[in-house]
């Protein structure tokens, strides 16, 4: 009986260590304060649109140096978006093969939009800025972006 009591104590040590260990890293993963634990505004890729929380892109641009593409540059690059350039389609979105000026092949996802305008500038915005902040060996890197007229577009580095 005294050895299933100590192998009983062992047993808690070890999960009460885990669990600490496991507590420790996650807040050290996620703690970024430096002394205050508000950001300040200007460290922000958020800002408030109508009271909504939506990310900045001028701010995304500047830290993830994601580049603003024309409609015309993405147009001329993917063939004015030809049936033959497309590489891939979805319920959302037409994903075209494309060249830019520089000779760099990317691939250019265009938004197909609903007829909530708003609803597809907040979801365009929230995609950019989560795709923004993957880096991933198994991902494809986003390139830039486009918002212009109406239209919502993506690159990516073409595969």
């Amino acid at each position: 009986i005294a050895t299933a009591e100590i192998g009983f104590a062992l047993l808690l040590i070890a999960v009460v260590s885990t669990a600490a260990v496991l507590y420790i890293r996650y807040r050290l993963r996620h703690c970024r304060c430096s002394g205050s634990d508000a950001r300040s505004s200007k460290d922000s890729v958020f800002t408030k649109d109508n009271g909504k929380i939506r990310p900045d892109l001028d701010e995304l641009q500047k830290r993830r140096r994601a580049r603003v593409f024309t409609y015309e540059e993405l147009e001329k690059a993917a063939q004015g978006f030809k049936e033959e350039s497309i590489v891939g389609k979805g319920s959302f979105s037409c994903v075209y093969k494309g060249v830019l000026r520089d000779g760099t092949t990317v691939a250019v996802k265009k938004a197909i939009m609903s007829s909530d305008k708003q609803k597809n500038s907040n979801e365009f915005r929230t995609e950019l800025d989560l795709l923004s902040r993957l880096n991933h060996a198994h991902l494809l890197s986003l390139l830039g972006y486009c918002e212009e007229g109406g239209e919502r577009l993506l690159v990516y580095e073409f595969m």
